[in-house]
């Protein structure tokens, strides 16, 4: 099994390929600049992660947007729908992939974000580790790739 793991967003998404239980690549995937609307910006998104990934993927590891309760969210949850409309996408190009889809309470609960981050880095194993340090990611963006990691983790029972 070769499998995909995302943390989405619109303007780049935390990625990560497994093949059987082993990280084998992770990366911050760029959005590609697409003039118009959120639902153009969401294509040209997926379509990145797409091109980034490899042809035999057959399963989908996915974070979908959770709407919070007034107060306990940050910003605009409209902005969620952007995010909705970019794993719409990738499940479209991916049309031979199962897929699994888990909301952040799901796979991270309430944890703060660098507690989890170091969790998620705890359970990589031996070569794993040094595909996740060979990520070449800003360190204001490595958040993403955590996160997409963290999901792979979690449809594998490794979390």
């Amino acid at each position: 099994m070769k499998m995909l793991s995302l943390d989405p967003g619109i303007r780049g998404c935390g990625v990560a390929l497994w093949e059987g239980k082993q990280l084998v690549r992770c990366e911050y995937v760029k959005g590609a600049s697409a003039a118009g609307s959120v639902l153009a910006a969401a294509h040209a998104m997926a379509q990145q992660v797409r091109a980034w990934a490899p042809d035999d993927v057959t399963f989908l590891a996915l974070e979908w947007p959770q709407v919070y309760r007034v107060g306990k969210g940050k910003g605009d949850n409209n902005d969620l729908l952007a995010l909705a409309a970019v794993l719409g996408a990738l499940v479209a190009l991916f049309p031979l992939a199962g897929f699994e889809v888990f909301k952040p309470a799901e796979w991270k609960g309430q944890v703060p974000k660098d507690i989890m981050g170091n969790r998620i880095v705890g359970k990589l194993e031996g070569r794993e580790v040094v595909v996740f340090r060979a990520a070449k990611v800003i360190k204001s963006l490595e958040h993403n790739v955590i996160d997409g990691v963290g999901i792979g983790l979690k449809a594998l029972g490794r979390l």
